[in-house]
């Protein structure tokens, strides 16, 4: 499942972070729209602005439908342990994810070179 971030100052930039098995994290820039407040720029902005709308809307249904699936499966498996002495494991035993704080000016230059199979060094 991914976690989807959301950074507005000139453009608007959607990211993705999402946990791989290998315990590494995929961080990736889903979409971008540079924003132009000036009126001449209303005919080219607006198709573009469309566009970035409808891709955040299926980002948002996916990721909904996602969460959905987790759920019944999150039931499935608690009610295999209703009547059970064996203490059923933790999503965070499994996925233990370290908290990420990244900033513009810091972390953002370069980042579109590095591709979507880069993870920084973690522990």
């Amino acid at each position: 499942m991914r976690q989807f971030r959301i950074y507005i100052e000139s453009q608007i930039q959607v990211w993705s972070i999402r946990f791989e098995p290998e315990g590494i994290f995929d961080f990736w820039q889903e979409r971008f729209f540079d924003i132009k407040p000036e009126f001449e720029d209303k005919l080219d902005a607006l198709p573009r602005l469309i566009s970035f709308c409808w891709t955040i809307k299926s980002l948002v249904e996916e990721a909904v439908d996602n969460i959905v699936a987790l759920k019944e499966e999150h039931n499935i498996e608690k009610s295999k342990y209703r009547y059970s002495s064996d203490t059923p494991v933790l999503l965070y035993d499994i996925v233990n994810p370290i908290i990420l704080k990244l900033t513009k000016e810091e972390d953002s230059t370069g980042m579109a070179e590095l591709g979507p199979f880069y993870s920084p060094p973690h522990d």
